[in-house]
């Protein structure tokens, strides 16, 4: 099941005895709900919804023949799905902390922040030229092989070698090419934007 909640239940009556602090117990009178979820899934939830949410952008501003829109929507709604199938694939440790509703909201917000740079394209009725159409790709592409390589070669290495230092293959030159693609990806969303 992709989304799994747990319940915690603090004991307010008792926090001095730490062990009892999270503790799987019956609800009493001093007690308070706390619902958490993995980070992955809010993050997860937000890159697939960018697809439709670019899609629905298209169809508010009548922008059905915006060549520019057309492409962002490929582009960073294909993103989105890899993002998820990389996520069960070969996760990211770092996103399977557990967090609260309200942090898992902020995170939503935040990244919502990545839907200016298609609300501007769109709402603007931006076109670009051809050449630069095949620039975004070409950085699309190079971004996504940076990004998803270096995260996978992170995953198995660390998978192998727990706690290790990893300093071949992307991580020869570099410790973060995964960033480095996440620059790509990030440069052809946003100037595609600016440019008008």
């Amino acid at each position: 099941m992709m989304f799994q909640y747990k319940v915690y239940i603090l004991i307010l009556g008792n926090l001095a005895n730490k062990t009892n602090f999270r503790s799987y117990v019956s609800f009493h009178s001093n007690c308070a709900i706390l619902f958490s979820m993995k980070q992955k899934y809010f993050i997860d939830s937000h890159k697939a919804l960018t697809g439709l949410v670019v899609l629905l952008m298209i169809a508010i501003y009548n922008q059905w023949t915006n060549t520019t829109a057309w492409l962002y929507l490929a582009l960073h709604g294909t993103y989105g799905i890899l993002w998820v199938l990389k996520s069960n694939i070969f996760p990211d440790k770092s996103w399977e902390q557990e967090i609260s509703w309200g942090y898992g909201l902020v995170n939503l917000v935040a990244l919502s922040l990545y839907w200016i740079s298609p609300w501007l394209i769109i709402s603007q009725s931006v076109h670009v030229p051809a050449w630069y159409l095949g620039m975004c790709v070409s950085l699309y592409i190079f971004g996504i092989f940076f990004h998803f390589t270096t995260d996978m070669q992170k995953y198995i290495a660390l998978k192998l070698q727990p706690a290790h230092l990893i300093t071949t293959g992307m991580a020869t030159h570099c410790r973060n090419m995964n960033y480095f693609g996440e620059l790509f990806l990030l440069h052809y969303a946003t100037q595609n934007s600016m440019l008008n």
